[in-house]
């Protein structure tokens, strides 16, 4: 979008009464908050307390969005009205597996790292990626954790992989939640064991998927890395286009 059509949504914007929190230099994204009276006056749509399973309480939209039309005649379109908090994709369990149960389970331990455990070439082989050569180029991973990234140079010198800059860029209030920190390291050391790259940029945002889009953006309007990895999201059936 030109400044002209960035500065035309803003104008829109502040007659529909929500109140500009942020800008983006690249134009595509738009930051405001309104009363939830305000929401249900301009998109048509209640919002209401939900709770989730492990019973987190968070803002959510009843309908869908409905776009008042000089916004939706400008392609413009309301996303982030739920709140719903985002998974990790692990499950934690404090069970300890003992040795009778791996053997009962005959897990197929065909990797090349020691105990038959799978390792970045078992990694790249499986997934038919053994032609991708990073170069050295910068990559960026989105999280909504803390973690102790220490555990990434460990991984890297336990399978002689580079020992990758991780470079801190928060977007938004920072995060001092570490209950993804697994997710975190999950993500790291695969983009380790798959690209191998000299520097990782470690994108963290606030647990909520209202945050995430400016997570993205941010990425973009930094335009720092030539590739992008996470995997924290939510369940399609529990996505909306309204988030």
């Amino acid at each position: 979008p030109t400044q002209s059509q960035y500065d035309d949504l803003k104008s829109l914007a502040r007659q529909y009464g929500l109140t500009i929190t942020g800008e983006h230099a690249s134009h595509t994204l738009l930051d405001v908050e309104a009363p939830a009276a305000t929401i249900r006056n301009v998109f048509g749509s209640q919002i209401e307390i939900r709770q989730t399973p492990e019973g987190k309480s968070y803002h959510a939209a009843a309908t869908e969005a409905v776009e008042p039309f000089p916004l939706a005649a400008m392609g413009a379109h309301a996303v982030g009205l739920t709140a719903r908090p985002l998974h990790t994709n692990y499950q934690r369990s404090e069970h300890k597996v003992t040795q009778a149960e791996l053997d009962a389970a005959k897990l197929p331990l065909a990797g090349t790292s020691p105990n038959g455990l799978y390792g970045p070439a078992d990694l790249k082989t499986a997934y038919n990626l053994n032609g991708i050569q990073n170069g050295g180029l910068p990559v960026a991973v989105i999280e909504f954790s803390g973690a102790n990234y220490l555990d990434a140079a460990t991984y890297a010198s336990e399978f002689g992989l580079n020992n990758p800059t991780l470079v801190q860029k928060e977007v938004g209030s920072h995060t001092t939640n570490t209950d993804g920190a697994i997710e975190v390291l999950l993500d790291i050391e695969m983009v380790e064991a798959i690209e191998n790259p000299t520097s990782i940029y470690v994108y963290t945002g606030t647990f909520g998927s209202t945050t995430t889009p400016a997570v993205y953006q941010q990425v973009a309007d930094d335009d720092l890395v030539v590739a992008m990895s996470t995997s924290w999201g939510l369940c399609e059936k529990a996505t909306g286009l309204s988030q």
